[in-house]
C-alpha cells in the first residue's frame, strides 16, 4: 500500500476566477429590484390615492345630499308659511293643503342632524328642530280646522329660514373645501408620480449607462481573450490558430484585389545548441529576441507567427512579388544572424533556412501555400542552411540567395 500524503493545513484551495458575466448578473438583479420597487411604490400610491378619492367622493356626496335636503326644507318652510297666511285669511283647510304641496306634516328636520358631521352644524340643526317643534303644532291645528285667528309665529319662521340659509351656506363651503382638497390631493399625486417616474427614468438611464460600460468592458475582455488565444504566450507572436485566421483574411484580400502575396517558412539553425549549452531560459530569451527582430524587419503590417519550437511562418504585406519577397527574406537572414547576447555575458549566433511560396503561383489556398513554403524551407536546409529557397527551385539554387551583409532596415 502506498503511503498517504497529508496536505499542509494552511494550504489554501485554489479559488476559481470570477466570471466576466457576474457583473451583468448583479446589474440584472439590481434592475429587477429597482423596477419591482418602482412598481410597488406606484401601486401603493395608486391605492392610497384611490382610498383618499373614495373618502373625498363619499364626503362630497354627503355634502351634496345635505345641501339638497336643506334646500328642500327651506322650500317646504316657505310653502308652510304661505299656506298658514292663506288659511288665516280664508279659514279654508282645502286651500291650505293645496298651498302646502306636500303630505303633512311636511317639515322634517330629524334627518339633517344625523347627516351633519360638523359639531357646529349639528348644533345649528338642533335649533332648527326646536323652531320646527313650535311651528308644527300650529300647522296641525290649522289642518284640523282650528281657529283662523291663531297668531302666526313669524319670528320663528324667519329664524328657521335664516338658520337653514346659514346651514346651507356652511355646507356649500364644506363642499367647496372637499372639492379643493380633492384637487390638491390630485395635484400632489401627480407631482409624486411625476417625481417617481423621473427618478425611475434617471435610475434606468444610470443602469443603462452602467450596462453599456459593462458591455464595452466585456467586449474588450472578449477581444483580449480572443487575441490571447491567438498569441504564443512565450514570444507574443501569433500561434497556429492566429496564422490560420489572419492568413485566410490576407488571402481573401489578395484574391479580391488580384495581387501577389508572399509566404515565408523560417526554421532557425543552431537553436538546439543554445538550449543545450545555456539552458532553456536562455533559449526562451533568444526566441523572444528573434521574434522582435522578425517583426521589426517585416513591419507592422507583416504577419509573424510561431508554429513550432523554432519554426516560424511569415506573411508579407500584399502586393509582394518574388523579387521583393527575396529582398525581405535576405533582411530576415541578416536580422537572425546578428549575435545574441545571453545571460552571463555569453553570446550566440543563429542562422535561418527560409522557404518562399507565392500566391497565386504556388497555391490558391492557405494549406497549399503552407505546404509549399515548408517544402522550400527543407530544401534550404538541405542546400546548406542560412539561405532562401523558392518552392520548385533545386536545392542548390538557394545558394544564390544566401545571406549577404546588409544594413538592417528599420
Amino acid at each position: 500500500m502506498s503511503p498517504s500524503i497529508d496536505l499542509p493545513r494552511d494550504s489554501a484551495a485554489p479559488t476559481a476566477r470570477p466570471s466576466a458575466f457576474q457583473p451583468f448578473q448583479r446589474l440584472q438583479r439590481l434592475k429587477l429590484l429597482c423596477l419591482g420597487g418602482l412598481f410597488l411604490l406606484l401601486a401603493l400610491l395608486s391605492v392610497a390615492q384611490g382610498w383618499e378619492s373614495m373618502r373625498e367622493l363619499a364626503a362630497q356626496r354627503r355634502s351634496q345630499a345635505l345641501v339638497a335636503d336643506i334646500h328642500e326644507l327651506r322650500e317646504r318652510l316657505l310653502d308652510t308659511e304661505d299656506a298658514l297666511r292663506v288659511y288665516q285669511t280664508t279659514n279654508n283647510d282645502v286651500l291650505l293643503r293645496q298651498y302646502l304641496r306636500c303630505a303633512p306634516p311636511c317639515l322634517s328636520t330629524a334627518g339633517l342632524q344625523a347627516q351633519a358631521d360638523d359639531p357646529a352644524q349639528q348644533a345649528l340643526f338642533e335649533r332648527v328642530t326646536e323652531w320646527s317643534q313650535i311651528l308644527l303644532p300650529l300647522l296641525r291645528q290649522a289642518l284640523e280646522g282650528g281657529p283662523s285667528t291663531a297668531p302666526l309665529p313669524l319670528p320663528a319662521i324667519g329664524q328657521m329660514r335664516r338658520l337653514l340659509l346659514q346651514a346651507e351656506e356652511a355646507e356649500l363651503a364644506t363642499l367647496r373645501r372637499h372639492e379643493e382638497a380633492w384637487r390638491t390631493r390630485g395635484l400632489q399625486l401627480q407631482l409624486v408620480l411625476g417625481a417617481t417616474l423621473l427618478l425611475g427614468f434617471a435610475g434606468v438611464l444610470l443602469l443603462q449607462r452602467r450596462t453599456q460600460a459593462l458591455v464595452r468592458a466585456g467586449l474588450r475582455a472578449e477581444a483580449a481573450l480572443e487575441e490571447a488565444l491567438l498569441r504564443d504566450p512565450l514570444t507574443g507572436a501569433y500561434n497556429r490558430r492566429g496564422l490560420d485566421l489572419h492568413l485566410a483574411h490576407r488571402l481573401d484580400q489578395a484574391r479580391q484585389r488580384q495581387q501577389p502575396l508572399a509566404l515565408l517558412a523560417l526554421d532557425l539553425d543552431g537553436f538546439k545548441a543554445v538550449n543545450d549549452r545555456h539552458g532553456h531560459g536562455a533559449g526562451d530569451a533568444a526566441l523572444r529576441t528573434i521574434v522582435a527582430r522578425l517583426q521589426e524587419t517585416v513591419g507592422e503590417h507583416g504577419l509573424v507567427t510561431r508554429t513550432g519550437g523554432d519554426e516560424f511562418v511569415l506573411a508579407l504585406q500584399a502586393p509582394m512579388d518574388e523579387a521583393g519577397a527575396h529582398l525581405v527574406a535576405q533582411r530576415l537572414l541578416h536580422a537572425v544572424g546578428v549575435p545574441l547576447a545571453l545571460s552571463g555575458g555569453a553570446e550566440a549566433r543563429l542562422g535561418a533556412s527560409i522557404g518562399l511560396a507565392l500566391f497565386p503561383r504556388h497555391g490558391a489556398d492557405a494549406p497549399t501555400l503552407l505546404q509549399a513554403a515548408d517544402a522550400a524551407s527543407y530544401a534550404a536546409k538541405r542546400g546548406g542552411k542560412h539561405r532562401v529557397c523558392t518552392f520548385g527551385e533545386p536545392a542548390w539554387a538557394g545558394a544564390a540567395h544566401a545571406v549577404v551583409p546588409l544594413r538592417r532596415v528599420r
